[in-house]
Parts: C-alpha cells; structure tokens; sequence
C-alpha cells in the first residue's frame, strides 16, 4: 500500500506539472467532462480510498500526524461530495474553476508540492 501512495505522489507530480506547462490542457480536460458521472464517482473514490489507506499507514511515514490529519480531511472532503450529490458537485466545480483560473500555475505549485511530499514522507 505504500506503494500505492507513492504512485499517488507520483502521478500528482506529474499532473501539477502538466498544470503549470499546459494548464489549458487539464483545465479543458474538467471542464469538458465535469458533468460525466464517473468524474464526479473518482473525485469520491480516490478521495475517501487514499484517505483511508493514509490514515491506516500514516504510522509509516516520516510525518505521521500529519499524514493522519491529511488522510482524515480527503476523507472527509470524499463524503462532502457524496453528501452534496453530483449537481452541487458539478456546480462547485464549475464554480471553482471560474475563480481559481487565474490562479492556475500557483494551484500547479502546491499540488506539485502536495505530491513532493507524499513521495518524500514514504520514501
């Protein structure tokens, strides 16, 4: 499973990256199938599944407090978008991406960090 968040890590790393190179590429990707419900069925799994498997190896890592309180708060994000239902969702995505547009590359930035970091808290 450790593995697992590392790939996690690793496939961020790259995303952020493609972000911060090409952020119409991503951006275009979201809005183009933002209202497809295997989306909005992803945004949940990937969610609550690597929040939990962060919490049950968060013991692991070099950080383990704060790799708990990170696995906790995907997920508690992974039920917010299940509670919310798939129009809300699709609203707040709609609605995030309307206002964080200008703010792409530094998005790009920490989720670059955010994937850094898992990579690093594992290895």
């Amino acid at each position: 499973m450790i593995y697992l968040i590392i790939l996690f890590g690793v496939l961020m790393t790259i995303a952020s990256f493609v972000l911060l190179i090409r952020p119409a590429l991503i951006i275009n990707f979201i809005e183009s199938n933002g209202d497809k419900v295997w989306l909005y069925a992803l945004a949940i799994v990937v969610r609550i599944l690597l929040g939990w498997i962060l919490v049950q190896y968060s013991a692991y890592s070099k950080f383990p407090l704060v790799i708990e309180i990170l696995g906790w708060l995907m997920i508690l994000a992974g039920l917010s978008f299940l509670l919310i239902g798939r129009s809300r969702f699709v609203r707040f995505m709609n609605w995030i991406i309307g206002k964080l547009k200008p703010f792409v590359p530094l998005a790009g930035v920490f989720a670059m960090a955010f994937g850094v970091f898992l990579i690093y808290a594992f290895v």
